[in-house]
């Protein structure tokens, strides 16, 4: 069950908030990128990950292997979908060499 919560204000990319904004195909999508502590194949590092809300995944069809661009920081494949039960889903991300 989501918050009631307004989320496209939290969201929102126009303020000096942490929100960035991105594109699916050509569709825009807003969220909250961070490069979180992790391991791939028992190697230590980053593992990039982007926050955003569930209708924007459902809306644009958001899964394995879709191309997410986030302008200045770049592009990336989706590894993962994990909702959180708030009306949010973090994306688990591999950047695009």
């Amino acid at each position: 069950m989501a918050f009631e919560e307004d989320l496209d204000e939290f969201l929102d990319t126009s303020t000096d908030g942490l929100a960035v904004g991105g594109l699916v195909g050509l569709s825009p999508i807003a969220g909250i990128y961070t490069a979180r502590n992790g391991d791939v194949l028992d190697v230590e590092g980053y593992v990039p990950t982007f926050l955003c809300k569930d209708s924007a995944v459902d809306d644009l069809s958001i899964g394995h292997g879709t191309l997410l661009n986030l302008s200045s920081l770049g592009t990336f494949y989706v590894r993962q979908v994990q909702p959180d039960g708030t009306g949010m889903s973090l994306l688990v991300l591999e950047k695009n060499a």
